[in-house]
Order: structure tokens, then sequence, then C-alpha cells
């Protein structure tokens, strides 16, 4: 069994909202440290435009023609990078949305995009189960990692094929397609956009 195949078994197994792919799970996570709110009554892109802070990512999702992903009817789970984390890229997060930047910004998004239903009771129950990190594979091919702060156990890091980590920060929401887990940090940006040809 494939790794990607092993954590998709243990988070659906553990996920505290029911997935309905998935078949109840014998055991309930703790959901002490965090807790996904639920708004099943909107697509991932309708909660995204509910969501405050979250503007840069909503255009750069725009941008990269990605929304149409976020409204389907496929399952995903979307790491979003809060407006700080984009500001604080400064300069080359400003030429994201630049035209001759997409490829690259297709590639740095679908970065933060996982495949299937991904709550925060799920990571932390197979963080649990498997006593240290678990790993699971973005739309964009890399790997992510999610694991414990070592200095607080209730915040959960995710770091990025490109070894640039985030805490998982704000109020995570399961819509009717996935989940909106937002993240302090842009991931993948370790590679440097292609310079604006001016």
């Amino acid at each position: 069994m494939s790794s990607r195949s092993l954590l998709a078994s243990t988070l659906c197994g553990a996920a505290a909202l029911a997935i309905s792919a998935c078949s109840p799970a014998d055991d309930t996570p703790s959901t002490e440290s965090a807790s996904t709110a639920e708004d099943t009554g909107n697509t991932l892109a309708g909660v995204l435009n509910g969501m405050t802070g979250s503007d840069r990512v909503r255009e750069a999702l725009e941008e990269a023609g990605l929304v149409s992903l976020l409204d389907g009817s496929g399952a995903y789970t979307l790491l979003a990078p809060d407006d700080a984390a984009f500001e604080a890229l400064g300069e080359p997060g400003e030429r994201l949305i630049e035209d001759d930047q997409r490829p690259f910004l297709i590639g740095l998004l679908r970065t933060h995009i996982l495949p299937g239903t991904v709550t925060t009771e799920a990571i932390e129950a197979a963080l649990d189960r498997r006593g240290g990190s678990v790993e699971m594979t973005t739309l964009g091919g890399g790997t992510v990692t999610f694991s414990r702060d070592d200095d607080d156990a209730r915040t959960i890091i995710v770091t990025g094929p490109d070894g640039v980590s985030a805490r998982l920060s704000g109020s995570a929401v399961a819509a009717s397609n996935g989940a909106v887990l937002p993240i302090d940090r842009v991931l993948g940006i370790g590679v440097e956009p292609a310079p604006s040809d001016q």
C-alpha cells in the first residue's frame, strides 16, 4: 500500500466529520485543541469567499484558473495562506499574479491543495495514531508533512516539499466538497518566480 493510500485511509477512519466516501470510525478523536466548523451549504470556493483574511489566496486562485476546481464536485482540502502570508513575500509575491507567472502560480497553488477532505481533527488523530509525522501528496505531486510543534503540541505544523513550514491557524471550515485549513505562510515559495520580461 502506498504512503498516500495509507494516510488517506488513516485520515478517513479518523475524521471527526463524516466523509461520505469513508465508513464510520470506531474511535472518535479528541477535539480539545481544534475544531472544524461546518458550512456544507457552500462549496470550497463559496466558503473561501466568506472567510476574512483570504483575499490574496482568492485572487491567486482566480488568476490561476483554479476556482472551478474548488467549485466542482470533487473533494479537496485547501491549505489557504492568509493575507499576511502573501504580504510577507514582498515583491516576489506581488509578481505572482502577473500573466507571465501563471505556470509558476498554478504549480505553487497546487502545492496547497490535497485530494479528499482532511479536517484538523483528522490530522490530529493521524498524528496521535502514528506517534509522529504524517505525509500526504498534493495535487502538485509533492509531499506535505504534518507534525506537532515541539514547543506547543496543540499547534500543527505543515511542511511543504521545499522545506518551508507553516502553522495551521485560524478557523478551519468543512464545505460540501472538502475543507479549507488556513495557514500562516505560503508553502513552496522556496522556488522563485521567473523574472519579469521588462
